[in-house]
């Protein structure tokens, strides 16, 4: 017989950093994380990321509770029409894929249909701006460091700056990185259409690889005009955080690219329904990450089981975004931590569910409330 879902906890944990840093429109005193536990009649638990949720449980029981958890789809469904937060169905349906898998000793990916590769290529994303320091020495120093942990792609910020210190930042990491190397760029929605013009002309002659959130997320017709004016590609990924925007930029084709985390879509399932209209519409699909090894793993098996990029890209990999940032709480939630490889790929979790254990005394000890 099939275990029942029994109850749902909320896990909210906070950690202090040592070196602040900040981006364009945010900052970094702390790094926080949230986690979901479901635990089944029968003694089983799943985890899946979320984000920070108050006062949504008893809504979340009066779905969950006697329910099966394999009923993935129905279960979402029923959340959805809750209008309950995306990243929280998110959570808790990572949790569900979690314990499908354990239930029928399967990993997950193998549940979404299969691993199309075992190991995926990781980008590294740093780059950020000290709150106290030089700017340009930061930066060389988190680059040679990604460098020599054997990353073959660099996701660096801008926007938080002046656009000649920018530009001299953007100088820098291309040479740190040189020509065999990815450089990519994220300027997290703060440009108008005039100053991402004429960034993004410096960066045509930098060959960088693509250009994230250049605007406002609402603004279409801006991504439009710059993905057609500009030899670079265009990304939007703000939109994760209320993720209808992105199905806009994917029906309009404003955009080379998407990159909604798979909290954000909805979880698997919802990163799945993502996916197909993505392909649909020949847009690509680069589902982004900058969270625990946790949201790392989950991420890893919905990688495993993507086909390869759109055609515009043809036969090449999705790359898994790797935060390298400080974030005492990344590595902490797991007993048996994500680990890089030496060239730079980081191999999927091939046990029963996500195929990772969450380590309770590290969750305890960052716990925190709202």
């Amino acid at each position: 017989m099939t275990p029942r879902i029994l109850d749902v906890e909320f896990y909210n944990l906070k950690a202090k950093v040592e070196k602040p840093f900040e981006w364009g429109d945010g900052y970094a005193y702390s790094r926080t994380a949230s986690l979901i536990r479901v635990e089944t009649s029968d003694g089983r638990v799943g985890w899946g990321p979320s984000s920070p949720a108050s006062g949504i449980k008893d809504r979340l029981m009066k779905i969950l509770k006697g329910q099966s958890p394999i009923e993935t789809c129905v279960i979402w469904e029923k959340m959805r029409r809750e209008n309950l937060p995306l990243s929280v169905i998110g959570g808790v349906d990572i949790a569900l894929w979690d314990l499908k898998g354990k239930i029928l000793g399967l990993p997950v990916y193998e549940l979404l249909g299969g691993a199309v590769r075992r190991c995926i290529p990781a980008y590294a994303t740093g780059g950020y701006y000290p709150v106290e320091g030089d700017d340009l020495e930061w930066l060389r120093n988190c680059v040679q460091s990604s460098i020599s942990r054997g990353f073959q792609a660099y996701k660096m910020k801008i926007g938080g700056r002046s656009l000649k210190m920018d530009i001299e930042r953007l100088k820098l990491a291309r040479e740190l990185l040189g020509e065999n190397r990815k450089l990519m760029v994220d300027a997290t929605t703060v440009y108008d259409i005039s100053t991402a013009r004429r960034i993004g002309k410096i960066l045509e002659t930098l060959n960088v690889e693509w250009f994230e959130d250049p605007l406002p997320s609402s603004d279409f017709e801006g991504y439009k005009t710059l993905s057609q004016s500009l030899n670079v590609r265009i990304t939007a990924h703000y939109g994760a955080r209320a993720p209808y925007p992105l199905i806009e930029h994917i029906e309009r084709h404003t955009v080379h690219q998407v990159q909604p985390s798979i909290v954000g879509a909805g979880g698997f399932t919802g990163s799945v329904k993502f996916l197909h209209l993505a392909q649909f519409h020949n847009v690509t699909y680069m589902p982004s990450c900058w969270a625990t090894d946790l949201h790392i793993a989950a991420t890893l098996h919905f990688l495993a089981a993507m086909p390869s990029l759109s055609t515009r890209t043809r036969d090449k990999p999705p790359m898994l975004e790797y935060d390298t940032s400080e974030n005492p709480l990344r590595e902490a939630v797991l007993k048996n931590p994500i680990r890089l490889e030496p060239n730079g790929e980081v191999k999927v979790p091939c046990g029963e569910g996500l195929g990772v254990e969450v380590n309770l005394k590290a969750i305890e000890k960052f716990r925190c409330g709202l």
